[in-house]
């Protein structure tokens, strides 16, 4: 039984050291870049506990979080609350004018995609603010998104969103009926990793909820 006991202890220890906690994101307000969207109402964010909370009223809006160095990771794991609901129709998840989910966290990986002249001069604010993540020479190969999606029909499929090639969403399923939300997840691009975008919306479906992040670890 010690043995059995000893044997399982190794392997547990031995495991967790390969799979190496690489980051756990400090909610420290100084960290993060806080977006808008043009004319959309911004949510409204506290950092002033241990917990990210971030309230949405009608509104929207990403918080990004730059690395200080970029590199690549294995997982992502993700603990939070969900305080209230999208005012959603059955079906409508996703489609225009009801594009809201309540929690995205999305990866920005590193490539060779980058802003002209002219898209410089005619781009939204949100948009070269991202872009300026990348380090010079560089540019953004993808921002891949883990969505916490209402809508179960939506559960374990991945889309290229219809306003941008750069934008893909990986719905990962619903919170539980007590709001817990909680995935660790692979992460399948080896590419490295600039920043971690965290966004939830509710502009679309006129909606009112909170969420409440714990933890967002990414492991490499």
């Amino acid at each position: 039984m010690l043995k059995r006991l000893f044997l399982a202890t190794v392997f547990f220890a031995v495991s967790h050291m390969a799979l190496g906690k690489s980051l756990s994101v400090p909610f420290a307000k100084e960290g993060f870049q806080v977006l808008s969207f043009g004319n959309i109402a911004a949510n409204t964010y506290d950092f002033s506990g241990s917990d990210l909370v971030i309230r949405v009223d009608n509104s929207a809006g990403p918080l990004i979080f730059p690395l200080s160095q970029s590199q690549s990771f294995s997982r992502l794991r993700v603990s939070a609350k969900q305080l209230g609901a999208l005012s959603l129709k059955e079906g409508t998840q996703g489609a225009t004018n009801h594009d809201d989910f309540t929690l995205k966290v999305g990866l920005v990986f590193a490539g060779q995609n980058r802003l002209n002249f002219l898209q410089t001069l005619l781009a939204a604010d949100w948009i070269k603010q991202l872009y300026r993540l990348a380090p010079a020479g560089t540019g953004i190969s993808k921002i891949h998104f883990y969505t916490v999606n209402q809508d179960s029909a939506l559960t374990g499929t991945i889309r290229q969103h219809p306003l941008s090639e750069l934008l893909y969403e990986e719905y990962i399923g619903p919170a539980d009926e007590q709001g817990n939300i909680l995935f660790d997840l692979p992460i399948q691009d080896a590419t490295e990793v600039l920043a971690l975008w965290i966004s939830a919306d509710g502009d679309d479906t006129d909606s009112s909820f909170e969420i409440q992040i714990h933890s967002i670890e990414l492991f490499n």
